[in-house]
């Protein structure tokens, strides 16, 4: 049994492929925004949120509880368009820990909004 490769040529060793965010493809600005699911998730004691922004933007991206009630603001300034990851440390804005349960992550632009669910577990 011949087990050479096919048209002759030598087996490469695979090489890991890159983790691209969409609009990233070739290089330019995200084409749109977005907001990807925070990882790890569930987390402990951190995990990272990443967003892409087209164009320069006021991004708000806050944190809350499973009651509605603001945990924490992670960002509310001037974003120059491009790709952001913010980490979060499972802290409030007193910088106390929070208990273990179900988070959301809210981002606010313009004319983008949209909600995530996290699980922060001690």
């Amino acid at each position: 049994v011949n087990r050479s490769p096919a048209l002759g040529s030598e087996p490469t060793p695979c090489s890991p492929v890159p983790r691209i965010t969409p609009g990233e493809e070739d290089g330019n600005l995200p084409l749109a925004f977005s907001l990807a699911q925070n990882y790890p998730n569930p987390f402990n004691p951190m995990t990272a949120i990443r967003f892409a922004s087209p164009s320069p933007q006021n991004i708000t991206l806050v944190i809350y509880n499973i009651l509605g009630q603001k945990v924490k603001v992670l960002v509310d300034s001037e974003k120059p368009a491009g790709t952001h990851n913010v980490i979060w440390d499972g802290t409030d804005s007193r910088g106390a820990p929070v208990s273990s349960g179900i988070y959301f992550y809210k981002i606010e632009a313009a004319s983008f909004r949209e909600v995530k669910r996290m699980v922060f577990v001690k």
